[in-house]
């Protein structure tokens, strides 16, 4: 199994990507071999080469046995201006400057626009239903989701869910008609709305109960 490595704890060295005609009209072994000196070089983009001269270079490198092929290389570098040899010790040429150069906030943007795109890319996470794939917004729609579910729960005494839109209760129909009023023409119940009713008492007109309360 590949080692791990803890990326925040590694030093790294920038690359620049910019193709000048210079650099185009490098050798493919000058330019490897410059990738592979600022690999090696310390945080002033220096490597010491002892008594060796310029042919430590393929010792520090690992690869003595390349120097041949190395040696036209490293005077390619040499003669473009990319290093210097010095006193058995080779000097990248502004290290310092282009490792510790900082960026604009239009370059920040784009590099942190990229970063977050290639982690999406990146990602094992997939939205199978969006056709794009897009992670971020399978995440907001998850959160959304967990929100609502949050926001409509029951209470522990059995009260309506909280935020949940309950109807209000309505009165019956039927309470809501004026009680009969007693007329005394007719003896009979009336509501409001003119609408008969049969009466509670005993039955016949109101002249039959008189007359029958004389004769008793």
């Amino acid at each position: 199994m590949a080692l791990r490595l803890h990326w925040p704890d590694e030093r790294y060295v920038r690359v620049y990507q910019r193709d000048t005609p210079d650099w185009l009209a490098l050798s493919f072994d000058a330019k490897a071999l410059y990738v592979l000196i600022l690999h090696k070089a310390d945080r002033r983009g220096r490597i010491a080469l002892g008594r060796l001269g310029r042919k430590g270079v393929a010792v520090v490198l690992g690869h003595v046995d390349l120097w041949p092929r190395f040696e036209p290389a490293l005077a390619d570098l040499e003669a473009d201006g990319c290093i210097r040899v010095e006193g058995g010790v080779l000097a990248v040429a502004e290290f310092v400057e282009a490792q510790e150069a900082v960026s604009s906030g239009k370059a920040r943007q784009a590099k942190l626009r990229a970063a977050q795109k290639a982690r999406d890319e990146a990602s094992p996470e997939r939205d199978e239903a969006s056709p794009s794939g897009d992670v971020s917004s399978t995440k907001r729609d998850a959160r959304v989701q967990h929100s609502t579910v949050r926001t409509v729960q029951h209470g522990t005494d059995g009260t309506d869910p909280v935020g949940a839109s309950v109807p209000s209760k309505q009165k019956d129909p039927s309470s809501l008609v004026d009680p009969p009023v007693l007329t005394a023409r007719t003896g009979s119940q009336e509501s409001k709305e003119g609408k008969k009713q049969t009466p509670r008492g005993p039955k016949g007109t109101l002249a039959d109960i008189v007359r029958g309360a004389k004769e008793g």
